[in-house]
């Protein structure tokens, strides 16, 4: 747990995890300077807990992705569940995530959570909103992270402590820690999804982020962006992916066979990406919007998203593109 000023709803959360059907070895928490009862509520139930607690305080002010990734480092176990301060579990969180670490090859874990208000009343929607409980191998480039509070990881997964975070899509900050936590768990090994949802996630004025992973004022920006320039980013930040993934420290030949081919998606995509910004780039005539959509049909840019393409989905819209202008927005 990472903890920053969360004295309202802490011992609620605190209460569910004390609850758990099977209890965790340790808990470890990294507090990043907090001013209020924070750490009174974290002391008071670490002297009652049922499990070791240890509390760690930043000496500086780290942010809440890399005061999650300090506590990951400071663990001893090799699952690692990351925890909300102000969510609550469900009772059997645990015992229904860890049998699907007896395949070595899961890396990590993600369930469903149901969105709730302050009160815990429902919001009326599951996010991440799986269907289907199954473990895959899946290296596509990423498109919706998997969110901290709902996975549990293997600690010895590559990178994930080692290696410095590439930037968040707005380039105004690092990469969130789950952000590149899922990147990394795609790339190098299977991912388990589990349909039931494990957490009541809980939705409030002072939440860091938004159920998408960016800040409100991150979605504006994004919004406003013309879509040429926005794909062009999302092309710059896919480079990015790819250049961190290279720099990750491996010493397993598996591995590097695993991280050839995250990159080379990775890769793939941002190639896509750029053409695709040139196809709504709203100088461009008819004329050259038609060569451009010919050329990414020859070149494969729209096959399975699973390679790095942009799919079937994409092709159409783009194919709209090039007759009514008001797309290009």
């Amino acid at each position: 747990m990472a903890s920053y000023n969360g004295e309202r709803f802490l011992e609620e959360q605190l209460s569910s995890i004390a609850r758990q059907t099977k209890l965790p070895n340790e808990m470890v928490v990294t507090d990043d300077g907090s001013t209020d009862a924070t750490l009174s509520i974290l002391e008071s139930f670490a002297r009652n807990s049922p499990f070791p607690v240890r509390i760690y305080k930043n000496p500086v002010r780290l942010g809440y992705g890399d005061s999650f990734i300090k506590a990951a480092s400071l663990c001893e176990g090799e699952l690692i569940a990351f925890s909300d301060q102000d969510d609550v579990w469900v009772e059997g969180r645990l015992a229904l995530c860890l049998p699907f670490f007896d395949d070595q090859e899961v890396l990590l874990s993600v369930h469903s959570a149901v969105v709730v208000d302050e009160e815990l009343r429902p919001l009326g929607f599951n996010w991440p909103n799986i269907t289907l409980t199954q473990a895959i191998y899946d290296q596509s480039p990423i498109k919706n992270p998997f969110p901290g509070f709902a996975i549990i990881v293997r600690k010895g997964m590559p990178g994930l402590l080692d290696s410095p975070r590439p930037p968040e899509l707005s380039k105004s900050r690092p990469m969130p820690h789950d952000t590149w936590i899922s990147i990394l768990a795609k790339s190098f090994g299977k991912v388990a999804f589990i349909k039931e949802p494990l957490v009541f996630y809980r939705r409030h004025h002072s939440t860091t982020t938004t159920v998408k992973d960016h800040s409100t004022l991150d979605l504006i920006e994004l919004s406003r962006m013309p879509s040429a320039e926005s794909y062009r980013q999302v092309a710059d930040w896919t480079s990015a992916i790819a250049t961190s993934l290279n720099r990750v420290e491996i010493h397993q030949e598996d591995y590097k066979h695993l991280r050839h081919r995250a990159v080379k998606c990775y890769k793939h995509k941002q190639a896509c990406l750029m053409q695709r910004a040139r196809l709504y780039t709203r100088e461009q005539s008819l004329i050259q919007r038609l060569s451009t959509f010919l050329q990414m049909l020859r070149h494969g840019y729209y096959r399975s998203q699973q390679r790095g393409s942009l799919g079937v989905q994409s092709m159409l819209k783009d194919a709209a593109c090039i007759i009514i202008p008001s797309l290009r927005q």
